[in-house]
């Protein structure tokens, strides 16, 4: 699991770096993407339960995302350690 922990650490960092908030593109992006994806709406579309899914699937990853680039690596190393301590008891 060290490998895995050391891995996914390396991705939150790059995840921070290549969307770092204090840069205006980046806002501009993401403030797109939440537009784009139905962040900031409802989902679901009447009598269309295919398309209501397609939508919340592009929802899903885009909060994903969000929840990802604002979190603190440590609490995330937290984390991932008392999943892999469930996952061994």
């Amino acid at each position: 699991m060290i490998k895995s922990l050391k891995d996914r650490i390396s991705i939150h960092r790059a995840y921070k770096r290549v969307f770092n908030v204090n840069d205006p593109d980046v806002r501009l992006v993401l403030r797109h993407l939440c537009k784009t994806a139905h962040v900031m709406e409802p989902t679901f579309v009447a009598g269309k339960p295919d398309l209501s899914a397609f939508h919340e699937g592009q929802r899903h990853i885009v909060v994903s995302l969000l929840n990802y680039i604002n979190q603190d690596t440590d609490k995330i190393i937290e984390q991932l350690r008392e999943l892999e301590n469930e996952t061994n008891a």
